[in-house]
């Protein structure tokens, strides 16, 4: 019976991705199209990063661009990337899991990672470079500790570690969140093997080698902290308490996306409260046993104070940064099982109805973003037309806007962000139009703000409207840095 439930599980997840990536929670935005411009770019580019910053690895796309010899180059095709880089890390997570945990809680471990609460089940549609890193993360833990557990390795094993691992840090640095104190539980047995470490480092070298040349290149740019502007409290000690009372229970489910409600607000902080106790409970019982879980609880313990080192951790409306940890909480609930049928399905129960419960609440919020303060419409319908019934090639527009028309018209058309530019080619060709105009959704602060400005300065502009979309043409250049007033808020 669990059997035929887990395999049910199963294609309810797949089921409930591919309805996602025809529907409205699923849409392409600004940042899924810039990795699809960047798959169209390869090979003519080979990209190390995301366009426009020196951390992201650009793995995804490369993917995403095989596929776009294959099939169409179109956004539904790029969501299939993330959903199949996230499938091989359900299996990873059920192949970690089996050295730990019998083979039917292992299962449901897998299981419970396929079917996660709807925050991260929506982000499992968006590409990018988290559900790769995620992969090769995962690949070199399973990796780690089969060479720590074997005592006759072999160096094509230990050079395939390290390469997985150099590989999982240029695809993200979080997955030394993960890699960092699994070794450091397993180093007794490491250590035994130092004969290896020059194998592995050669591995190391191999995997992380776009990422280490282009730090040679760019005064090792990557490990710069970028800084983030924001309004909120954006030290160490906040990023804790905001992981803990905010972004924790969000992966959990227990919490709303964007609105950070509670599911339920009597029921949901008593559950959260009981989980957090329960892993203390079972931390302690893994350490006095030193049960074979042990790596998994000390990763998930020191994941937290990790997480908070980032100077990203202060956004909490996703919880996108907690990805790494939702392998070793899917195994450790369903370590508690001890693989006993009603307990599995209790806890596959109470997923499915969290899931439901945060679909339903997504589908009246939505997920589509604010261009600044009027959502993006959620297609692109009659947007081309707009474009060459007037003779326009070149705008400028809001970044939620102007990276997906860019790669949903083809390239045909190319819009610069004016307020994160990504691509320095797709702007400088802009900036060289005569005339480039301007894309705005109807009604939106930056399209009424932009109107007055042209009016207080006496500009001629042409005015073209098709649905929900403005485009305003003026009649000789005029650059956003003339009018920055306009893009503010």
């Amino acid at each position: 019976m669990l059997t035929a439930t887990l395999a049910l599980a199963v294609l309810v997840g797949l089921g409930f991705r591919l309805w996602m990536l025809s529907g409205r929670i699923g849409v392409l935005d600004s940042d899924g199209a810039v990795s699809g411009l960047m798959a169209r770019h390869i090979p003519r580019e080979l990209p190390v990063f995301y366009w426009g910053q020196a951390y992201g690895g650009s793995l995804e796309s490369f993917v995403a661009a095989a596929l776009f010899r294959v099939f169409s180059p179109t956004a539904y095709v790029l969501r299939l990337v993330p959903v199949s880089f996230c499938a091989g890390c359900s299996v990873l997570c059920w192949r970690i899991a089996l050295r730990m945990i019998g083979p039917a809680a292992a299962r449901l471990a897998g299981v419970l990672f396929w079917l996660p609460s709807i925050g991260l089940m929506w982000w499992s549609t968006k590409v990018g470079p988290y559900w790769a890193a995620l992969f090769f993360t995962l690949l070199g833990l399973l990796l780690l500790m089969r060479v720590a557990e074997d005592e006759d390795w072999s160096a094509t094993e230990v050079g395939a570690l390290g390469f997985t691992c150099g590989l999982a840090w240029w695809a993200s640095p979080q997955s030394a969140y993960v890699l960092a104190p699994a070794a450091a539980v397993l180093l007794p047995r490491l250590v035994r093997k130092w004969r290896a470490v020059p194998v592995a480092l050669a591995g190391i070298a191999a995997g992380a080698a776009p990422w280490l040349v282009f730090n040679l290149r760019h005064h090792w740019t990557s490990l710069q902290s970028p800084g983030q502007a924001t309004d909120l409290p954006n030290g160490y000690l906040d990023h804790v308490w905001g992981f803990f009372t905010t972004a924790l229970p969000m992966a959990l489910g227990l919490r709303q996306p964007y609105t950070k409600e509670w599911v339920q607000a009597q029921l949901a902080p008593t559950i959260y409260v009981a989980i957090l106790a329960g892993f203390v409970m079972l931390s302690i019982h893994a350490f006095r046993r030193r049960s074979p879980l042990v790596p998994v609880v000390v990763v998930a313990g020191m994941y937290p104070f990790l997480y908070a080192l980032s100077p990203f951790s202060w956004f909490v409306g996703l919880p996108r940064y907690l990805l790494f940890l939702l392998p070793f909480t899917s195994i450790l609930l369903a370590s508690v099982t001890g693989g006993r049928t009603l307990r599995s399905l209790m806890i596959l129960g109470v997923a499915c109805l969290l899931l439901g419960v945060g679909t339903a609440r997504i589908l009246h919020t939505g997920t589509s973003p604010g261009a600044p303060d009027v959502a993006v419409p959620l297609k692109m319908t009659g947007l081309e037309a707009l474009f060459a019934d007037h003779g326009v090639r070149y705008a400028f527009a809001n970044y939620w806007v102007a990276y997906r028309v860019t790669f949903e018209l083809h390239e045909r058309v190319s819009v610069t962000a004016i307020d994160l530019p990504r691509y320095a080619p797709i702007d400088r060709a802009v900036r060289s139009d005569p005339a480039p105009g301007y894309l705005f959704v109807s009604g939106s602060s930056w399209q009424k703000r932009f109107e007055r400005e042209l009016a207080d300065r006496a500009i001629v502009a042409a005015t073209y409207r098709r649905g929900p979309w403005v485009l305003i043409v003026p009649a000789h250049k005029f650059l956003p840095e003339e009018a920055p007033d306009a893009w503010v808020g």
